[in-house]
């Protein structure tokens, strides 16, 4: 049994002293030696790691295989949202393979690889897959694909010109 010295009010309220507190925990013999307790901190240590390298860096995505293309769109969202990019691009390229007639859900999808690519500030890449998507718009089967990704694929090039132009000036 212990005894823990605290700062506090006396029991009128008036003054401001230290008061012996009883714990009526035991002393813990795992932590009693300082060893122990910094080997407790670095498996403590490394199990933080692995948890946190093992959300970032997982495997393949499973989809199952009935998914449609918004469920997809939508799993690729909440990996975005949740800063697993890599997840994401996995998700918009499973549309890619198994929709690759679904002109619309397609250019969403490239679409949506590019501009992780741009948030990934690898703005080369990015720049490539937004001309890409933009030379689809001049093909004959252009007409139907949703206006959306042409403007905001426009919008974002020249976000790259600039922070590219920042970027050389440096």
């Amino acid at each position: 049994m212990a005894f823990t010295v605290v700062m506090g009010f006396s029991k009128n309220g008036t003054s401001f002293r230290p008061i012996p507190f009883f714990n009526p925990l035991p002393k813990n013999p795992f932590f009693d030696n300082n060893k122990t307790m910094t080997s407790f901190k670095w498996l403590f240590l490394f199990t933080a790691i692995l948890c946190f390298a093992s959300a970032c860096f997982s495997g393949p995505v499973v989809v199952p295989e009935n998914a449609t293309t918004a469920e997809i769109t939508q799993m690729g969202q909440i990996a975005m949202d949740k800063d697993r990019d890599n997840q994401a691009i996995q998700y918009f390229e499973v549309i890619r393979e198994r929709f690759p007639e679904n002109q619309e859900a397609v250019c969403g999808a490239d679409y949506q690889i590019a501009f992780i690519h741009y948030k990934q500030k690898k703005y080369s890449i990015a720049k490539e897959e937004f001309n890409a998507l933009l030379a689809q718009y001049n093909k004959p089967e252009g007409r139907a694909l949703p206006q959306k990704y042409r403007i905001l694929s426009t919008i974002v090039l020249k976000k790259i010109a600039e922070k590219q132009k920042i970027l050389a000036e440096e």
